[in-house]
């Protein structure tokens, strides 16, 4: 997942506020709620490897 944190027309103090109550009440919920890997490996590209 990629995410942009925009401060177009946020002070410097409002854009760290924002991004710390991201880290604190959304990033955890995403982290336990998203896998890691939401999509299966297929066997034939584990480790790297084509067959």
């Amino acid at each position: 997942m990629h995410l942009h944190a925009d401060a177009d027309g946020l002070t410097d103090k409002q854009h760290r506020g924002a991004l710390e109550l991201f880290q604190s009440e959304i990033a955890p919920v995403l982290r336990k709620e998203i896998p890691s890997r939401p999509f299966p490996r297929h066997a034939s590209t584990e480790h790297g490897r084509q067959t």
